[in-house]
């Protein structure tokens, strides 16, 4: 039996998510709301594709096999923004990282 919870305001919630080999899965957003899929384990089989052009990924194991694709078009944050942005210092720019500021680089003139 398949069990679908949709919160409000159309998020989705399952236990296992599996793309069977050549399926595809697409997650779109329709309006301004940030959709969040809350997952507890993501299976891409091999030639599976899950597409998310807008939203939250949440989930406590992925497993992508050779040749799957999970596209995260339009997704992410902008300059500068987000939980851990790069910054500018002095015209010496960092790259973001995960958990800190990122790496810089000096050019010499």
């Amino acid at each position: 039996q398949d069990i679908v919870d949709l919160t409000s305001p159309g998020n989705f919630s399952w236990a296992t998510l599996t793309v069977k080999r050549g399926g595809t899965l697409w997650f779109q957003e329709l309006n301004s709301d940030n959709l969040v899929i809350t997952i507890s384990i993501i299976n891409i089989r091999w030639y599976g594709t899950m597409l998310l052009n807008h939203g939250t990924i949440e989930a406590a194991s992925t497993e992508i096999e050779s040749e799957g694709i999970v596209t995260l078009d339009s997704t992410g944050y902008g300059s500068q923004a987000g939980p851990c942005p790069g910054k500018t210092v002095g015209n010496v720019g960092t790259g973001a990282g995960h958990g800190g500021e990122g790496g810089g680089a000096v050019r010499g003139g």
